[in-house]
């Protein structure tokens, strides 16, 4: 049987920049590594809020990003 075993969490913040010539969105993002395995979608949500609050530009999502090994 496969098992898949999760070994690493990230958490990335996407921001509004602005708008290009186009008019389409210009997104920044940065990325937090060594996220707790067990932390909530709740939890990773109160994070980036506590985290963008401290930014100038607006945050338009929040993304984790979870690594597993797969294993037979």
């Amino acid at each position: 049987m496969v098992q898949a075993k999760l070994r690493e969490t990230k958490l990335k913040l996407v921001f509004s920049n602005g708008v290009d010539d186009n008019g389409n969105p210009n997104l920044q993002n940065k990325t937090y590594q060594y996220i707790n395995l067990q932390a909530t979608p709740d939890q990773l949500h109160e994070t980036a809020v506590a985290i963008a609050v401290l930014t100038v530009n607006p945050l338009e999502y929040v993304e984790r990003i979870d690594s597993s090994e797969i294993r037979v």
